[in-house]
């Protein structure tokens, strides 16, 4: 559906051997330089690394899977409840620490009393707060 002159439009701008490349180019033609190289070494070394922490907890898992599966629920949940229990002193860590550092931010501001806000002759301010950002009418 839809005219021609919109169809013809559409056609030109999606060409038909017009290809996407996930990859780049360089990659595709194996021209490596040396930043293509530098990032297959990194990803060796990283998985190099991630690999026996990954075999050695799932040896131990089997290991007590067979041996203690009644302990192995009673372990589960004592884990879980340790480690939310050092995410939540952690999280109170960090919200205690951002909290000191705006109290000695602000320390030296002044306070909101009302000797702070009297001009030279004696007399207060007058403000006006609205509701909204609006006067009533």
């Amino acid at each position: 559906m839809g005219c021609d002159t919109c169809k013809q439009k559409n056609s030109k701008n999606l060409g038909e051997g017009e290809t996407i490349n996930l990859l780049p180019s360089e990659i595709i033609k194996g021209d490596f330089s040396i930043s293509g190289i530098l990032i297959k070494f990194i990803a060796f070394v990283v998985i190099l690394i991630a690999i026996p922490p990954i075999i050695l907890i799932l040896a131990v898992q089997l290991f007590l899977q067979f041996f203690f599966p009644k302990s192995l629920i009673k372990l589960t949940k004592k884990l879980n409840s340790v480690v939310s229990n050092i995410f939540t002193k952690y999280s109170s860590f960090i919200v205690n620490r951002k909290i000191k550092k705006r109290e000695k931010q602000f320390q030296n501001n002044t306070k909101y009393e009302v000797e702070n806000y009297v001009n030279e002759t004696g007399q207060e301010f007058e403000f006006e707060v609205y509701e909204n950002n609006e006067k009533e009418k």
